[in-house]
C-alpha cells in the first residue's frame, strides 16, 4: 500500500490513484486526491477549497463452476460543489462510462489471451483474473 497507479502525460508517467487497500487475488481499493491541476495532496493535511477526491474499488467474489465476479465500485467528490455538479452531470458519466467500458473489453482480451496460451484449468489462486464472468448480452 502506498504505491500508485500511474497514467501517461505529454511530460511522462504521473501517480493518478495510491493503492489505499489491497487484499492479493481479492480487493484493490484506490484513493486520489488532488488539487484541480491534478497535483497529489497530502490526505493528512485539511483540504484546500477546490479538489478532487475519490475511491474507487475492485473485488473479486469467487462463484460456483471456477468463475469470478468482479464488482466495481467507488465514491467521487469535487469541491466547490457547484463544480461538481457541473462535472458530475455533463462529464463525469459519459467519460467514466466510455473508460469503464474500455477497461471491460481490455480486461476480457487479456483473460481470453491467458486461458488459450495456459494448457491448464486456470484456478483463482494462480490469476486474480481468472474466469472473469462476462455480461449477458
Amino acid at each position: 500500500m502506498g504505491d500508485y497507479v500511474k497514467y501517461w502525460t505529454r511530460g511522462g508517467p504521473v501517480d493518478a490513484w495510491e493503492v489505499a487497500a489491497l487484499e492479493p487475488n481479492r480487493f484493490l481499493g484506490l484513493r486520489g486526491l488532488t488539487d484541480l491541476r491534478g497535483r497529489n495532496l497530502d490526505p493528512k493535511q485539511a483540504r484546500p477549497s477546490a479538489y478532487i477526491e475519490g475511491l474507487w474499488g475492485f473485488a473479486l467474489n469467487e462463484l460456483p463452476g471456477g468463475r469470478t465476479r468482479l464488482v466495481i465500485g467507488g465514491y467521487q467528490a469535487i469541491r466547490p460543489r457547484w463544480l461538481g455538479r457541473l462535472i458530475f452531470y455533463w462529464l463525469y458519466i459519459p467519460v467514466t462510462w466510455i473508460m469503464q467500458a474500455r477497461m471491460m473489453v481490455v480486461l476480457k482480451r487479456n483473460i481470453e489471451r491467458a486461458a488459450t496460451t495456459q494448457p491448464h484449468t486456470i484456478d483463482l489462486r494462480e490469476s486474480p483474473l481468472s474466469g472473469v464472468e462476462q455480461p449477458r448480452d
